[in-house]
């Protein structure tokens, strides 16, 4: 049997939610960034108020990655078992609840936790987000729908 590859007729009409769609999706490489600049303009503060060591300031600042491994590393998995939309609903539940404990976290092990779960929400989307958009891109557009996951 043959393996066809379906492609998608869009209309000009559709282009323009097809972008918004893809631009939404690339807003995932965006909290990357993000979290890399909030994390260096709060942890002066973190330090004084949680007395951190700095083992600990080191562990608390790189939670965050530690956490985009092991999402990066289970979002292939995840994405072949619940599809593409519903890991990119994950990591936006996973980057909310991060966002919550953090402004929430009493303690530096809830404060690391939150870190780490919004990592684990970065590192899904990071995997996740440019092959959404590769999948619902028309051919004559799919490089240049994916490139905004990169500029973002």
């Amino acid at each position: 049997m043959k393996n066809e590859s379906k492609q998608f007729n869009i209309h000009k009409p559709h282009l323009p939610f097809l972008v918004f769609i893809c631009v939404a999706s690339a807003l995932g490489g965006l909290l990357w960034g993000f979290d890399a600049i909030v994390i260096s303009g709060t942890i002066s503060s973190v330090k004084s108020q949680f007395a951190l060591s700095p083992a600990m300031e080191g562990f608390f600042v790189s939670s965050g990655l530690l956490g985009a491994v092991f999402g990066s590393g289970l979002s292939g998995w995840l994405s072949d078992k619940f599809g593409r939309s519903r890991n990119l609903l994950l990591a936006a539940v996973l980057m909310l609840l991060s966002a919550l404990g953090s402004a929430w976290a009493g303690n530096i092990e809830l404060l690391v936790f939150a870190r780490w779960l919004g990592g684990l929400g970065v590192g899904i989307s990071a995997m996740v987000c440019p092959l959404y958009i590769s999948e619902i891109s028309p051919t004559h557009l799919r490089g240049r729908l994916v490139t905004m996951f990169q500029f973002a």
